[in-house]
């Protein structure tokens, strides 16, 4: 991510660079969502799985820490 665009750090820093990487894949991919002209159909969203992995990562370390 460049120093322009606005970033919100992961809840654990542990899972931070996930965050990150799922972030970067979203914002490309949500621009194509949006675009009136994209139906959609030809677009499934290419993030699932970096945002699964992420996801487990909070998961695990909500359990650890019982939060």
């Amino acid at each position: 991510m460049s120093n322009s665009e606005r970033y919100m750090p992961s809840i654990f820093k542990e899972c931070d660079k996930l965050k990150k990487e799922y972030d970067r894949c979203f914002i490309s991919f949500f621009h194509l969502f949006v675009d009136p002209k994209n139906t959609r159909l030809n677009h499934p969203n290419p993030c699932a799985d970096l945002q699964n992995v992420y996801r487990q990562c909070v998961e695990a370390k909500i359990v650890k820490y019982m939060i």
